[in-house]
């Protein structure tokens, strides 16, 4: 399958920490159906979480559960548990055309926008993680993540309960295009939520992005992107154009285009994907499009490069289960965990204690030694110290509870460089199988019929290790 780009850096890996009005702390909420806003009589219409290219139902609430769930899966699984009423949020790995949309739905999903419908401006604590580095030796992989936070700004308006809704965001983008930091504008015009007649809603969307000079002022235009959902004739029309300049306009570095016309449920349609990357290693630009069609139906899925044609089943395509919860063995309720808290200074600056630790913005300052309150109203001193604590809690399982799990292996070969394979435990056959390997941070899938490596049975060595 296309591996295409790897996402636009303009809202990369961005989600909601915590989101503020009027110095309230509010509890973020999702974007399914139509939230009255709060205190007000118009209510808010509803953004999709995300988009996708064919509508593959899981197979109920929780059905493809946490990796250790099958440990304690009678606990897990009774009726009524929170486990068992959990509905489990995912998506199909069907193509990566639409990453860039899907990024921006789930920022904008995070920022509790059907509470603030007409309530003005508010501003939202961001939290940023950078790309996940895998280093790898011969026993083991590791994931590291940076962490630093951002503001958003919202504002929500709708004129009547028959009134399109509109969104505003701004947003600055610490690495945007070139790497240069970046004031994002958006601009969404919803006429239509998601429904079961509006599977995706009917909206509009603009967004643009100017470089940041070191000074704070602002530069070039580096950014343009252009989203359309609608519904015709019982069909849904999604168009998309997403452009990436370095420096200026006269300069692309990565512009794509997305056509997908498919039926009312989204089950049965096509696609066509255009994009051009700047090629780095020799500094040029392409003068032609790469192309991609992609078709769909029911039961099957077709993406056609070129003259290549390759043909998946629905059931085969791969599911990614995102926003994991934890849940208590002995009685399947959930674990309700702080990821901290905002505070607010003597001086009266604002900074967050999470996770990660102490946050502030920009030329804010906070010592070990400092008094500041929450929102509340409760005092607390900071004590600021060098290190982080780990726990590492040590398990294990039998093979069969891994069964369809994915893991990677690095496989190395003398005189070649080492590279990521993914593997699962696939207790038909008893034994770890290989489904792909990682390319930047993608997994590309092995094709039954067409790739050797397909299924290839897999044996570990006393170095190696998933």
């Amino acid at each position: 399958m296309h591996s295409g780009t790897h996402g636009s850096p303009v809202f990369k890996h961005i989600i909601l920490a915590a989101t503020f009005a009027a110095a309230l702390l509010m509890t973020a909420c999702g974007g399914g159906g139509s939230g009255a806003s709060a205190g007000g009589e118009v209510s808010a219409l509803s953004l999709p979480d995300r988009i996708e290219l064919t509508n593959v139902q899981d197979q109920g609430p929780s059905s493809m559960g946490m990796r250790a769930a099958g440990l304690y899966r009678s606990a897990f699984g009774t009726a009524g548990t929170d486990y068992a009423n959990q509905t489990k949020s995912s998506w199909v790995d069907d193509t990566d055309a639409l990453d860039m949309i899907n990024t921006v739905l789930g920022v904008c999903k995070e920022t509790a926008y059907a509470n603030f419908v007409n309530k003005g401006p508010y501003k939202a604590l961001v939290r940023s993680v950078d790309d996940s580095k895998q280093a790898g030796s011969g026993n083991s992989t590791t994931s590291a993540t940076t962490e630093e936070l951002m503001e958003i700004y919202v504002n929500v308006t709708r004129a009547s309960n028959s009134a399109p809704m509109v969104v505003m965001i701004w947003l600055e983008v610490p690495s945007g295009p070139d790497d240069t930091p970046m004031l994002v504008r958006g601009y969404f015009t919803v006429r239509q939520g998601v429904s079961a007649e509006y599977p995706y809603g009917v909206m509009s969307a603009h967004f643009k992005g100017n470089a940041l000079r070191e000074d704070g002022s602002e530069g070039d235009e580096v950014m343009q992107m252009a989203l359309s959902v609608d519904a015709e004739n019982g069909q849904v029309v999604l168009e998309n154009v997403d452009d990436e300049f370095a420096g200026s306009l006269d300069h692309p570095m990565r512009q794509r285009r997305v056509q997908v016309v498919a039926n009312a449920d989204v089950t049965e349609g096509n696609a066509y994907v255009m994009e051009k990357e700047r090629d780095w290693e020799t500094n040029t630009y392409p003068d032609t499009w790469e192309e991609e069609q992609i078709a769909f139906n029911p039961q099957y899925f077709k993406v056609t490069e070129g003259s290549t044609d390759r043909y998946y089943s629905k059931a085969d395509l791969k599911h990614r289960v995102f926003n994991y919860k934890l849940f208590y063995a002995d009685t399947g309720g959930k674990v309700e965990l702080s990821s901290g808290f905002p505070i607010q200074t003597a001086q009266g600056k604002h900074g967050y204690v999470g996770y990660y630790g102490l946050w502030a913005p920009y030329g804010t300052t906070i010592a070990s030694g400092d008094a500041v309150s929450d929102m509340s109203g409760n005092q607390y001193t900071v004590f600021r110290s060098a290190g982080k604590l780990t726990m590492h809690t040590k398990d294990s399982m039998p093979l069969s509870e891994l069964n369809g799990v994915e893991m990677s292996k690095w496989v190395c070969t003398e005189g070649t460089p080492c590279f990521d394979t993914v593997v699962t435990w696939d207790s038909a056959s008893d034994a770890f199988i290989t489904l792909g390997y990682r390319n930047n941070g993608q997994v590309i899938y092995y094709v039954q019929g067409q790739d050797l490596e397909y299924h290839v049975p897999v044996t570990f060595q006393q170095w190696e290790g998933a």
